[in-house]
């Protein structure tokens, strides 16, 4: 059991670094968009509320009682 939950803590830590790791390449990134800095950072509150969303959404969906089918 603790070996699915340390992949399930790895992976969530990956992903949810992610909102900030953009935010170092936001200038960039909003040069090449064509944008403002304020309407590429949307992208940043996008990305997490579709994960805050997601996320447990997700969890339920791909849950599994922890019993081998048969």
């Amino acid at each position: 059991m603790f070996k699915h939950l340390f992949w399930l803590s790895l992976g969530a830590f990956a992903v949810g670094t992610e909102g900030f790791v953009i935010a170092g390449i936001l200038p960039g990134m909003a040069r090449d968009l064509g944008v403002s800095l304020a309407a590429a950072g949307q992208l940043v509150t996008a990305f997490s509320l579709a994960y805050a969303l997601g996320s447990p959404l997700l969890a339920v969906a791909t849950a599994s009682s922890g019993e081998p089918s048969a």
